[in-house]
C-alpha cells in the first residue's frame, strides 16, 4: 500500500510542508513498510510560496517591504528564472500572521508590500506572476498594491483611456460632444449671444469638441518620448546626483519633448480645419451670419450647375490652408529635430 500525504497549511500553527512531514512520520510509525509520499498543497493562502518552491524547483527572493501597518518587514517570493515566473504570497507581506491580535484592523492595514513584491518580480524580468491572496490582513481592494506600482499602474490605466478615445471615430465624437455642450446653460459655453466678446458660444463649443478628440495623438507621442528620454544617460546622472523626480521631469525630460509636441500640434491644425469644414458642410458649424468654409462649400454645392465658382473657391481655400500648415509642420520638424541637421 502506498500512502500519499497532501495536507494544506494549518493556519497559525504549521505550514503545509511541516504538516506533511508530521503526518508522514506518524504513518511510517504505524506502517513501517508502506511507502509514503509527501505532497504539501496550498490554496493560495498561507504556505503558497513554500509549496511552490518545492514543486517548481524555484529560488527564494527576499527583500524589505512595507508591512500591513506601514512598518518595514522582510518578505520573500518564489522565482523560477527558467519559466520567467514568480509566485507571490500575500500573507507573507500583508498577512494576518504579521499582525498582533490587538492591532488587527482591516480599515487601516495596507497591501502595499504585495505591490512591492510584484515590482521586484517585474524587475527580475518575470513575464508571469501568480499572486495568492489568501490570509490577508486588509480589505483595501488592492489600492495599496496599486500605490506601490504607481508608475506602471497609472501608465497602463491612462493608456487604456487614451486608446479608447483614439479608437472612437473622431467626427462622431465631435458631433456628440458638440450637441451635449450646446444643450447646457453653462457660463461661456452654450447657444445665444456671444459670452466672450467677438467669440460666439457655438464657435467655442466647436473648438472644444475638436480639441477633445485631438489630444490622443499628442499624448501617445509624449509618452513615447518620455519612455525613451528616461533611459538616457543624463537623466540617470541627474537621479544619481539626488535630483527629485519632479525636477528630473521639469528640467531634463519635458523640455526635450517640446519640439515633437510643437510639430505634432502643427500637423494637427489641418485636421482641425478639415473637421470644422465638415461640420459646416453638414450644417453643424457656426450659424449665420458667421462665415465658415464648410458652410460656403455646402451653399456652393446647391448652385454648382449655375455658379461653380461658389464651390471652387472655398474648396481651394480649405485645401490651401491645409497644405500651408502641412508645409509649416515639415519646416518645424526639420528645424527642431537635431537628427535632420547636416
Amino acid at each position: 500500500m502506498k500512502v500519499v500525504v497532501a495536507p494544506n497549511a494549518f493556519k497559525g500553527s504549521l505550514t503545509a510542508r511541516e504538516a506533511a512531514s508530521a503526518m508522514a512520520a506518524g504513518v511510517r510509525r504505524a506502517l513501517p513498510d508502506a511507502p509514503v509520499v509527501e505532497v504539501p498543497v496550498a490554496d493560495g493562502g498561507d504556505g503558497l510560496v513554500d509549496v511552490a518552491l518545492k514543486a517548481l524547483n524555484g529560488e527564494t527572493r527576499s527583500l524589505a517591504v512595507t508591512g500591513p501597518h506601514d512598518r518595514p518587514i522582510t518578505a520573500s517570493f518564489c522565482h523560477v528564472p527558467s519559466e520567467r515566473l514568480a509566485v507571490i504570497e500575500m500573507a507573507l507581506a500583508s498577512g494576518l500572521v504579521l499582525v498582533a491580535e490587538s492591532e488587527r484592523d482591516l480599515l487601516t492595514a495596507t497591501s502595499r508590500g504585495v505591490g512591492e513584491l510584484i515590482r521586484a518580480a517585474v524587475a527580475l524580468g518575470c513575464a508571469r506572476i501568480i499572486v495568492g491572496i489568501g490570509g490577508s490582513a486588509t480589505n483595501d481592494g488592492g489600492i495599496g498594491m496599486a500605490a506601490a506600482l504607481a508608475g506602471r499602474f497609472s501608465d497602463t490605466v491612462l493608456m487604456w483611456i487614451t486608446d479608447l478615445a483614439y479608437a472612437f471615430p473622431d467626427l462622431l465624437a465631435i458631433i456628440l460632444l458638440r450637441q451635449v455642450l450646446l444643450g447646457r446653460n453653462w457660463p461661456i459655453i452654450g447657444e445665444g449671444n456671444p459670452q466672450i466678446p467677438g467669440f460666439n458660444g457655438v464657435l467655442l463649443v466647436t473648438v472644444i469638441a475638436i480639441s477633445f478628440v485631438s489630444w490622443t495623438t499628442v499624448a501617445r507621442l509624449v509618452r513615447g518620448q518620455m519612455l525613451s528620454i528616461k533611459e538616457q544617460d543624463y537623466v540617470t546622472a541627474a537621479r544619481a546626483m539626488g535630483a527629485s523626480p519632479w525636477r528630473v521631469v521639469r528640467v531634463h525630460m519635458l523640455p526635450n519633448t517640446l519640439s515633437a509636441v510643437i510639430v505634432s500640434a502643427t500637423f494637427g491644425i489641418p485636421l482641425a480645419i478639415f473637421a470644422e469644414a465638415t461640420l459646416g458642410f453638414i450644417g453643424l458649424g457656426v450659424p449665420p451670419p458667421n462665415a465658415s468654409l464648410g458652410s460656403l462649400i455646402g451653399a456652393g454645392l446647391d448652385s454648382i450647375q449655375v455658379h461653380p465658382v461658389q464651390l471652387i473657391w472655398p474648396t481651394l481655400m480649405v485645401a490651401t490652408l491645409m497644405l500651408c500648415f502641412t508645409f509649416l509642420g515639415d519646416g518645424l520638424r526639420d528645424a527642431l529635430d537635431p537628427r535632420t541637421r547636416r
